[in-house]
């Protein structure tokens, strides 16, 4: 029986025939192909430009020095988010301050954000796994800075995810929707951000002395993120097939899923089950059917700083439970993970659905 990871991006024809393109040419650093990926990047986001980068962390940074902030600004960010988040504003001289979620869905605990934000110049407005998440949860007046990697490609309302903030960034590691093995970008409306951005990219031939990254993206990553981002209409719809049978799965059970509204589709980047029971039986579970199941963070941004006062986010990290939907499952893959599910989480006691 071979194991299920809980991530693995589906590659095939088109993204060999990019990469092999690229190599023939001989050249693989930044150049032509990473130009048509920040304009595909744009396009996607509904913006007017992109900046590629050699990661999404990088980008995020670069956008922090971008705003030209004060050093050490506050800058809220979520907690039941990976330490990406932290690196990037430690990257940019800012101090992260994290806020509260909600346990379920893991969007802004719009309370705790209010109460966190005395101070602080920016947030970080985060789709959990992919659910649109609203920026007027988010304290008004502070610059929104949204890490739109998780539901790229879908909306909220009228609005593109990719647009709801002064920039957006995004990974195109190969974990996320869209693969380029690494990479990421920052996408903007506001040119003069861009233009910082870009120039913050390559340190190289340069007379100022400035700060500035060594993170340019290789074409060879980006020929192969240009095919991904063409085919994630055809991505979401798989998750999203998978992600129904998982929950008539569920069904009959005790375990509470996230929302799916009209107006906000879940893009599905993760499917994740709230348990009444801890999560560390449920993993189990799928582990001894060879399934790598995961909580959807490897730890929480609070329990990383050493601070207490985070509920919401305790109880996301200790009850959800994030089962493996990539579009790269085969049909025998979906009934073992189906199956397992069956098994990791029991049908619900009398009274308590």
């Amino acid at each position: 029986m071979h194991p299920i990871p809980h991530s693995r991006p589906l590659l095939g024809k088109r993204e060999g025939a990019a990469v092999l393109r690229v190599l023939r040419l001989g050249h693989v650093g930044m150049g032509s192909e990473t130009e048509r990926l920040e304009a595909d990047a744009a396009r996607l986001c509904g913006v007017r430009g992109a900046v590629a980068f050699s990661s999404g962390t990088t980008a995020f940074a670069a956008g922090l020095l971008a705003l030209r902030l004060p050093p050490r600004s506050r800058v809220l960010v979520p907690s039941m988010a990976c330490a990406a988040f932290l690196q990037g504003c430690r990257l940019a001289g800012m101090r992260p301050v994290p806020f509260d979620v909600d346990p379920e869905t893991c969007l802004p605990d719009p309370a705790d954000a209010r109460r966190r934000s005395r101070g602080a110049r920016a947030a970080i407005l985060f789709h959990p796994f992919g659910l649109p998440a609203d920026p007027d949860r988010l304290p008004r007046g502070l610059e929104i800075l949204e890490a739109c990697g998780h539901a790229l490609g879908t909306r909220l309302g009228a609005r593109t995810v990719g647009s709801l903030g002064r920039f957006s960034y995004a990974s195109l590691h190969a974990t996320k929707p869209a693969c380029g093995a690494e990479g990421g970008f920052l996408a903007s409306d506001d040119g003069r951000l861009l233009a910082r951005a870009h120039d913050l990219r390559d340190c190289d031939e340069r007379q100022d002395p400035g700060f500035r990254f060594s993170a340019r993206l290789a074409d060879i990553c980006a020929a192969l993120a240009r095919v991904q981002i063409s085919r994630l209409p055809e991505f979401r719809r798989r998750r999203r097939a998978i992600a129904r049978r998982c929950a008539e799965a569920l069904r009959g059970t005790d375990v509470r899923l996230p929302p799916d509204r009209p107006d906000a589709p879940h893009a599905w980047y993760r499917f994740l089950a709230f348990s009444p029971r801890p999560a560390g039986e449920a993993l189990r579970a799928f582990e001894r059917a060879g399934i790598a199941a995961r909580r959807p963070v490897y730890w929480p941004l609070h329990r990383i700083l050493g601070l207490r006062g985070f509920p919401g986010a305790e109880q996301a990290w200790k009850r959800l439970v994030s089962i493996p939907i990539h579009p790269s499952l085969t049909e025998r893959e979906i009934r073992r993970i189906l199956s397992a599910a069956r098994e990791a989480f029991p049908p619900a006691r009398p009274g308590t659905l």
